[in-house]
């Protein structure tokens, strides 16, 4: 639904990342749907998630966001394809009744 490998890909076809950007990603996104905490917090609580096997130092949380920033057309992009589905999706469904 969010297209998060759609933006991995991109994002990793324009520079090569020397750390698991994506886990940490991952970790801020489940945080932030959970609890939204800090960064700090965030880095604290990752040994509360299944599934997240290796530990993410903090400082390639902070380092992900500099990607994230770098990134930001990108992920415009991929934003307003999201809403451009949930608009169609919406007429389709009202004009199929």
């Amino acid at each position: 639904m969010f297209q998060m490998d759609v933006f991995v890909n991109m994002a990793n076809s324009r520079a090569r990342h020397k750390f698991d950007w994506e886990g940490a990603l991952q970790l801020m996104i489940a945080e932030r749907l959970n609890e939204p905490c800090s960064k700090l917090q965030s880095f604290s609580n990752q040994n509360e998630y299944i599934g997240f096997s290796t530990q993410t130092g903090l400082q390639h949380f902070y380092r992900t966001l500099d990607i994230l920033n770098k990134e930001q057309d990108a992920l415009k992009a991929i934003q307003k394809t999201e809403r451009h589905i949930k608009h169609r999706q919406y007429w389709d469904y009202w004009l199929t009744k």
